[in-house]
């Protein structure tokens, strides 16, 4: 596989300090330990801060990396009866053990599919035997544990009406001492704590989109607690399973979420939710009152707030969906941002794509539609679609739309009228699982990133499948997906955390990048667009920026020397 000498650089925001006052970036999980004292997965620090009762810090521990004391996103974190703390350390695909004042004890596991190994564990929880029991995400399983970091058993689920565990996030202990698991849809599972089928809940009430959970915790009289990602909403379920009650909305206001993951309940029966991408944690009352509160990142005006998708116009303007700030940002062809477009009207842009003209077309993901806007900010027009993420355009004015959510892709006319859908959910050919990308070549040719299933697919002018492309450790959870005028396909991978190129055949040509902040790093890259001399964007999701390589369809083979400009800090 060639290399080439290519260097990305920060294109946007063009000044350092990202944020001021931080306390947390992107909490993942909360635990209250006896004391009253908080535990908090800060993840995109890559840390675990402990709180006092009333909310004081007092300890803070980790630093990014793999080594003794580091953490690479961690994802859960509980503590035992002789104050051990054990964190998930999510993509490091281990898990940290740690004495009561942070030092560091030993580590368990690393990335693989055999016993002993993990793929992205989240969820922890102890039982009364003091046995831990970790949400093995990636591999589909519950994984039971001794404090000493024997694998003592795993379960997947099998046998259960809902079937086998999809992606399990997080397990808690209830009141019953059953092993209660949810996996990211709509269903919660209990088993005992051998592993053997109990029961299953799955009403959690009316949602507007589909019901992704990410966290449960149990109060002392039994109830459950569990949040739900998209829906921006915690579910309250008596302890029998049934339906109480719901809470919340999108946004940051009190009692409002953005991506709550983690949950707890402490001592008083209160609620507490880790709102991952509001980097806080609220206090709710069992009532579902709001009661307080904790921690912020306060971004400055002019930076980004999880960007998802970009494209660029032959003048050289780029327009960013900053999709957590809910408005487009136009930025000069130096990375200086010249206007906020339609701020307020959208609700969680993703993707933008561009026609000839010069008008922009927004994948307007929460509020299901496609919106049309001249550059100047005005809205021309609006479409239905059911929770975009995706969106491009062909030579004669085409849309293409990606509805991850239903796993296909809608063609529809430069009017909006819907002229076909293909695929449906699976991994089999024709079919798709959450694609997030798409493009289109001069020939009329659809280039769709199949995030889910891990692969790019080519389809001909019709929807029929010309060739799949994968490519393992490489091609892992695509989503942008870019042309260059050679037909060379340029690929954003979320999980690799690498921009990869192929050929038109599908050949590996080159990759760049690694995950993390530092130079030659990227975090969740999801979207990829040329501009007018060739140089090629990147938007870096999780570090909020933009990224350029400058005439990359020019450079010369040469040795590779990415480098990545860090924007984040404490």
């Amino acid at each position: 596989m060639a290399a080439t000498d290519v260097e990305f650089s920060r294109f946007a925001p063009r000044d350092t300090a990202t944020y001021k006052h931080i306390v947390f970036n992107t909490c993942m999980d909360v635990f209250i330990d006896s004391s009253g004292n908080f535990f908090v997965a800060d993840s995109m620090n890559s840390r675990i801060v402990k709180l006092s009762s009333d909310g004081a810090v007092l300890a803070s521990w980790g630093s990014e990396g793999s080594g003794s004391g580091q953490f690479n996103r961690p994802g859960g974190v509980v503590v035992d009866a002789t104050g051990n703390i054990y964190v998930a350390d999510t993509r490091n695909h281990r898990i940290v053990k740690m004495a009561s004042d942070g030092t560091f004890i030993t580590t368990w596991g690393s990335e693989g599919t055999a016993l002993g190994y993990f793929q992205y564990p989240y969820g922890l929880a102890l039982d009364g035997a003091g046995n831990i029991f970790v949400a093995d995400s990636w591999n589909g399983r519950i994984v039971k544990m001794t404090t000493a970091g024997a694998v003592l058993a795993a379960y997947d689920g099998a046998g259960s009406p809902g079937g086998a565990f999809k992606s399990p996030q997080d397990v808690a202990i209830g009141s019953d001492g059953n092993v209660y698991v949810v996996d990211g849809s709509a269903r919660i599972l209990a088993m005992t704590t051998a592993g053997a089928y109990v029961t299953e809940w799955t009403d959690l009430g009316a949602a507007s989109s589909a019901i992704v959970t990410e966290g449960i915790a149990f109060d002392g009289v039994g109830n459950a607690y569990v949040t739900d990602y998209f829906n921006a909403r915690v579910v309250k379920l008596a302890s029998d399973g049934a339906y109480v009650a719901s809470w919340g909305s999108f946004g940051s206001d009190p009692l409002q979420f953005k991506q709550p993951e983690g949950i707890a309940c402490d001592a008083s029966g209160n609620v507490w939710v880790a709102d991952s991408v509001n980097a806080r944690l609220q206090q709710l009352s069992s009532a579902g009152t709001y009661l307080a509160a904790w921690g912020s990142h306060d971004p400055a005006t002019g930076h980004f707030n999880y960007p998802r998708g970009i494209t660029a116009l032959a003048d050289g303007t780029v327009y960013v969906a900053d999709t957590l700030n809910n408005s487009i940002a136009k930025l000069s062809s130096s990375g200086a941002i010249l206007d906020t477009l339609a701020a307020g009207q959208f609700h969680s842009p993703f993707g933008v794509a561009h026609d000839a003209s010069g008008n922009l077309y927004v994948a307007d993901n929460q509020n299901n539609r496609i919106v049309k806007l001249s550059q100047s900010g005005t809205v021309l027009a609006t479409w239905e679609c059911s929770e975009p993420v995706g969106v491009a355009l062909d030579s004669a004015g085409n849309i293409y739309v990606a509805e991850a959510i239903n796993c296909r892709i809608v063609k529809m006319s430069p009017s909006g009228t819907s002229l076909a859908v293909w695929g449906f959910s699976g991994s089999g050919s024709g079919q798709f699982f959450y694609p997030q990308g798409v493009a289109v070549d001069d020939s009329g040719n659809i280039y769709v990133g199949d995030t889910g299933n891990d692969r790019i697919v080519k389809l001909a002018s019709d929807g029929s499948v010309l060739a799949t492309w994968t490519s393992t450790n490489l091609i892992h959870h695509p989503a942008g997906v870019a042309l260059d005028q050679s037909g060379n396909i340029y690929v954003a991978n979320m999980e690799s955390s690498r921009v990869v190129k192929l050929s038109p055949s599908g050949e590996v040509l080159e990759s760049w990048g690694t995950t993390g902040r530092a130079d030659g790093q990227f975090e969740m890259p999801a979207s990829l667009a040329f501009g007018p001399e060739g140089e090629l964007y990147v938007v870096d999701g999780e570090n909020n920026t933009v990224l350029v390589a400058p005439n990359i369809v020019q450079t010369a083979a040469s040795s590779l020397a990415p480098v990545y400009l860090l924007l984040l800090a404490d």
